[in-house]
């Protein structure tokens, strides 16, 4: 179901890494502001950069641990399922989904936020709805079927 390439993510993980360390080492040695102040803002999207490559390994590491692919297969095509659970987890999930989604959009908003994770939030904002759009069509449909 899930499927990357963990040496190309570790790959991105030790450029960011090597920016990084490189773009410190000129800050330290630029004398003026304007340069530093340019090289200065590249290091912090670049620290960002390797921040979100490391848990987005960490975060495909803990899919692989959990064993999903092998929890999916074990699944019954035809199975009789809990109803009354199924619909009271989902409107728990209805319920999640939509507070996060507007707790992302609105840090998607935050001008105190640095512009590239106001875009991410946003990113995650819009992921959010969709799966309050899944869940709400998964629940329509269990709906219509009793």
């Amino acid at each position: 179901m899930v499927r990357y390439s963990k040496d190309w993510i570790r790959d991105a993980g030790f450029v960011e890494e090597k920016g990084l360390n490189d773009y410190l080492y000129t800050l330290k040695k630029i004398k003026t502001s304007s340069t530093a102040s340019i090289i200065a803002s590249i290091l912090v999207e670049t620290l960002f950069h390797y921040e979100i490559v490391k848990a987005i390994l960490r975060a495909y590491e803990r899919i692989e641990s959990i064993g999903l692919d092998a929890l999916l297969r074990s699944k019954q095509e035809k199975a009789q399922e809990d109803i009354e659970f199924l619909k009271n987890a989902i409107i728990n999930h209805l319920i999640i989904e939509k507070d996060m989604s507007r707790f992302y959009e609105s840090l998607a908003k935050d001008e105190n936020l640095h512009p590239l994770v106001r875009d991410i939030f946003g990113i995650l904002a819009k992921n959010e709805v969709e799966h309050h759009k899944q869940l709400s069509e998964l629940l329509s449909s269990i709906q219509k079927k009793e």
